[in-house]
C-alpha cells in the first residue's frame, strides 16, 4: 500500500469530515477514498474513523493516528522544499503572524527589503494582537514580545522600552520630567491583563524603584497605536518600545524623558523573539527571513 499516499487521504477525510469532500479535493471516487481508509485500518488493526448519514468523526485511535500523519505528511513536504530551495534558491510562500504594532514600526520595511531580496518569495503576514495557533493557521512563524525559553524560538531583538513625550507636551508642561514629578503627569495607559496598572517598575545605578501610575491616566487604551498617536499628539506620557520610539526620536517626534533609568518590560518579557510551530523544522526561507528582520532591527538601532 502507497503509504504517503493513505497518509495524505487520511488527511482529507479527517479535515473535511467527509469521504465525498476528500474526494472532490483529491480528485478521486468516493469508492477509491473508501477502499484506501479500509486497507489502513485493516493493516493497522483499529477502526480510525466511524461514519454517519452526513459527517465522518474520528475514533480515539484515530485522533493518536491523525497527529502523527499530519506531522509526517508536513516534514515531507518541508523536505521536498528544502531540496526545491536547493535547486533553484529561496523560494515559495512564507506565512507569518505578528503583532499590529509591528507592522508600521519595522515589519513592512523589513518585509519589503527582503523580497526585493528574495523575489520568488511570496509574504503572506497577519497582522493583529490577538493570540494565534500557529499549527491550525498553517504559519511558518509569528513575531512576538516575550521569554525565549520556547522549545522552538529565536531571539531577534532585545525588548528595550522608553518613556518619552513629545516636544509639545513638554513645551506645554514647561517643566523636567524626574522621579518627583513624573507620577504627576498626564499618563497614556497602555491597558493589559498581564501588566500592573498601579506602577511600572526602572532601574538606576543599579537601584530598583517602583513608580506609581496616576490612578486616572488621561487615556487607557488596550490598543498601543491608539495610544502613540495621542503621545505624538502631546497629550501625554507613554512607555515606548525602542523598536517604536528610536525612528520617532531621531526625527523630533518623541522625547526620551528620564533616560538614565532602565525601564522593565514588565510581563511583555524582555525580548522580541521568532517562534515556530512545534512540528516546524527550520527550512531555509524561515531561516532567512529571521535572520533579515535581526539584521533589520540591529542596523537601524531599534533595539
Amino acid at each position: 500500500m502507497d503509504k504517503l499516499g493513505a497518509f495524505s487521504t487520511f488527511l482529507a477525510v479527517a479535515d473535511s469530515g467527509s469521504f465525498s469532500r476528500a474526494a472532490k479535493q483529491l480528485g478521486k471516487t468516493p469508492s477509491a477514498i473508501t477502499k484506501t481508509i479500509s486497507h489502513l485500518e485493516e493493516e493497522l488493526g483499529v477502526r480510525l474513523l466511524v461514519r454517519s448519514t452526513h459527517h465522518t468523526t474520528l475514533t480515539d485511535a484515530g485522533f493518536i493516528y491523525l497527529k502523527t500523519a499530519r506531522q509526517l505528511v508536513l516534514s515531507l513536504e518541508e523536505a521536498e522544499e528544502e531540496i526545491s530551495q536547493l535547486r533553484a534558491g529561496i523560494n515559495g510562500s512564507l506565512r507569518i503572524a505578528s503583532p499590529m504594532a509591528f507592522g508600521k514600526a519595522f515589519l513592512a520595511d523589513a518585509c519589503a527589503d527582503f523580497i526585493s531580496i528574495y523575489p520568488n518569495i511570496q509574504l503572506s503576514v497577519t497582522l493583529g494582537d490577538v493570540p494565534i495557533n500557529l499549527e491550525e493557521g498553517g504559519y511558518d512563524l509569528a513575531l512576538r514580545m516575550g521569554e525565549s525559553d520556547r522549545i522552538i524560538s529565536k531571539v531577534i531583538a532585545r525588548n528595550t522600552v522608553f518613556l518619552c513625550a513629545s516636544p509639545v507636551y513638554l513645551a506645554r508642561k514647561n517643566v523636567t520630567i524626574n522621579p518627583d514629578n513624573v507620577h504627576t503627569q498626564d499618563w497614556l495607559l497602555y491597558r493589559n491583563p498581564l501588566l500592573s496598572r498601579s506602577y511600572w517598575r526602572a532601574s538606576y545605578l543599579g537601584e530598583q524603584f517602583k513608580f506609581p501610575f496616576p490612578k486616572k491616566p488621561l487615556v487607557e487604551c488596550d490598543n498601543y497605536d491608539f495610544l502613540l498617536t495621542q503621545a505624538l499628539a502631546g497629550c501625554g506620557l507613554l512607555i515606548v518600545p525602542q523598536w517604536s520610539a528610536a525612528p520617532l526620536i531621531a526625527q523630533g517626534l518623541l522625547v526620551h524623558v528620564m533616560p538614565d533609568y532602565l525601564i522593565d518590560p514588565e510581563a511583555f518579557g524582555p525580548n522580541l523573539v521568532a517562534v515556530y510551530p512545534s512540528h516546524h523544522r527550520s527550512t531555509r526561507k524561515v531561516v532567512a527571513f529571521v535572520e533579515h528582520v535581526k539584521n533589520f532591527i540591529t542596523s537601524r538601532a531599534l533595539d
